[in-house]
């Protein structure tokens, strides 16, 4: 009985950590439906596509994964379709419009289809018969907190920092640009070229350029001069940067904050956003 209890707790423990992540992928997208609407022009019925196509490829894919659970078994076949679970949701993430916002949410039902059945499985083949009910019942009671987090904490969440990593920064011109939230970075970085340094007005200025991407368009800005500093690269060797302090906009908020200005150009995202304006006080 108490190795079936360890066993029981490491098993029903894994397997309601899954189950919580399907149901919140579930339900999360009607909190950040307005969102979506409006940072990428959806339609009201391409949302209800993109909301229902979840609940599509989950039905479509219960036959295949009947076969998978009895041909390779629950371990490999959850394994194995909840990698397409995470492709999904990483695509979702960075995606731009409606056909892509589709296929992602298309993987991420096909990630989520074996999770209760193959859990279920599970139960059936390592513990005990006479605790299935009560152990399938746990997955699913804890499965619910799946739903309860992809209700108020992800509003508030998406209050606080948006449905996604876009920021803008008026001042410069930029709206909807990614960048990677790092708080294990402590200050803020942009990605600039062909920086020059002037004077205007007895004051130090920078002109710089941010060349185009997927996500936004060349831009150019001239800027007062903050500051020089000595910081730390990705590899942890100091660089001079110069400094500029403009204004931020992250979700519903907005303040200014200080940006070095470096050579991001082999970076994910042209800008990184440390923990330094991420602090409580600033938000």
């Amino acid at each position: 009985m108490k190795n079936e209890a360890a066993t029981a707790f490491k098993i029903i423990s894994t397997l309601s950590i899954v189950y919580i992540a399907s149901n919140f992928y579930r339900s999360s997208i009607a909190v950040i439906a307005p969102n979506m609407m409006d940072e990428i022009g959806l339609s009201h019925e391409e949302l209800g596509i993109i909301g229902g196509i979840f609940f599509i490829a989950f039905a479509l894919f219960q036959v295949p994964v009947g076969i998978f659970l009895d041909r390779y078994g629950p371990r490999k076949t959850i394994c194995v379709l909840t990698l397409f679970a995470t492709i999904g949701s990483c695509g979702f993430a960075v995606a731009t419009n409606f056909l892509e916002l589709s296929a992602a949410r298309f993987l991420i039902g096909i990630g989520c289809a074996p999770i209760l059945m193959g859990s279920l499985v599970i139960i059936s083949r390592w513990l005990s018969v006479e605790r299935f009910a009560f152990y399938a019942s746990l997955i699913v009671g804890m499965g619910g907190v799946g739903n309860i987090l992809a209700t108020t904490p992800t509003a508030i969440l998406t209050d606080i920092i948006g449905w996604r990593e876009i920021v803008s920064l008026p001042e410069l011109g930029v709206f909807d640009m990614r960048a990677k939230i790092d708080t294990g970075a402590r200050t803020s970085a942009l990605h600039a070229e062909e920086q020059e340094v002037f004077e205007r007005d007895g004051r130090t200025w920078v002109r710089f350029r941010v060349p185009a991407s997927r996500h936004h368009s060349d831009f150019r800005a001239e800027v007062p001069v903050l500051d020089e500093r000595n910081i730390k690269n990705t590899s942890g060797v100091p660089e001079r940067r110069i400094v500029i302090r403009t204004l931020l906009h992250l979700g519903k908020h907005h303040w200014h904050v200080d940006v070095s200005l470096a050579d991001r150009s082999n970076m994910g995202f042209d800008m990184i956003l440390g923990r330094t304006p991420l602090e409580p006080a600033q938000l």
